[in-house]
């Protein structure tokens, strides 16, 4: 009997096998090779049989896996809906088996979204003959006050000149209800909660906008102490619906100011440049510093890209924890 080239999920069972190829084949300090909480928390949250890991088996040895965060690992009903996480092959393998891996998820998972935030220039070459690779902008609100320890040249936040429209904010851990949304992917109360709230790695907050006590929109944010004086906030998820009428600048300059934070910014695609200015955003700009990497810390801009395979949507915004972006790299 020929054993086949076969492409199967990782079970639970087979963690440690895949902890040590992770550890073999790519990195040996990749957080992945080191902590099975890790792993469960973002690719096995519901503690199944198997764990949303592929694995390539030629002759009963795994060659190769490719770890998948879907919406669906903390939400069982918002199906179909993929990041592409870690790609790794054996070393030894010459074989090119990332098509593979593709044809597989194609033709047998069948995504109404499937994308990767996130990969190297060697990765990028072959990504680019399968999907569509954009940047991820850099957008941010500075506050002056706060002699700059991170930043480097950000610009101050100019207040708009219309009327205050009444926008009030508030910062809570646990979200009572969920806005109304102009954008894709669906996501859901039960999936904030599971993956932030009930996050055992990150302290994630809820900063809520409401107009006339009606909630309009949700930043899902992270704040970061680099140094004993010096933290930053990090919008990492939003929902809802954003107005050009909802100028934000004045309200997230006070927040900071308040709290000491030297700035608040993120990395988003999906939603447009004139609106986010319009909003009270700036775009940031190529001699201007805003460090993307904490752990460990490196000062430095550092470009992060998307590249789309499949997507059956139409208005998508992408924010840096869609995927996995943004987990911890050192516990």
């Amino acid at each position: 009997m020929i054993n086949k080239d076969i492409i199967r999920y990782i079970k639970k069972s087979e963690i440690d096998k895949l902890q040590k190829f992770i550890k073999i084949n790519y990195s040996k300090s990749s957080i992945l090779s080191k902590n099975k909480n890790l792993i469960n928390f973002y690719y096995n949250y519901h503690k199944k049989s198997n764990i949303n890991f592929l694995g390539y088996f030629k002759k009963n040895k795994l060659v190769g896996v490719a770890g998948i965060i879907k919406l669906e690992n903390w939400d069982k009903k918002l199906l179909k809906n993929f990041f592409l996480g870690l790609l790794v092959k054996d070393k030894k393998l010459y074989q090119e088996i990332t098509f593979s891996f593709f044809n597989y998820i194609y033709s047998r998972l069948k995504p109404k979204l499937f994308v990767c935030s996130g990969f190297n220039n060697n990765v990028k070459k072959i990504y680019k003959k399968i999907g569509q690779i954009e940047k991820f902008s850099h957008y941010y609100i500075f506050n002056e006050n706060i002699k700059s320890g991170l930043s480097k040249n950000l610009q101050k936040t100019t207040f708009s000149k219309f009327k205050n429209d009444k926008l009030r904010i508030k910062e809570c851990k646990r979200l009572e209800k969920l806005p109304k949304s102009d954008y894709y992917p669906i996501k859901s109360k039960k999936y904030f909660t599971q993956k932030y709230s009930n996050n055992p790695f990150y302290k994630y907050s809820f900063l809520e906008f409401k107009k006339n006590n009606k909630l309009l929109f949700f930043f899902v944010i992270r704040k970061i102490k680099v140094k004993k004086n010096i933290s930053i906030v990090r919008i990492v998820d939003f929902y809802g619906k954003l107005s050009n009428k909802n100028y934000l600048g004045r309200t997230l300059k006070q927040y900071l100011q308040v709290n000491n934070y030297e700035y608040i910014d993120f990395l988003c695609i999906g939603l447009e440049n004139k609106l986010l200015k319009k909003v009270g955003f700036n775009l940031k700009k190529n001699k201007q510093l805003i460090p993307n990497y904490f752990e460990p810390y490196i000062k430095k801009n550092i470009k992060l890209e998307l590249c789309t395979f499949i997507n059956n949507y139409k208005n998508c915004v992408f924010f840096k924890a869609d995927g996995d972006q943004d987990r911890p790299n050192i516990i």
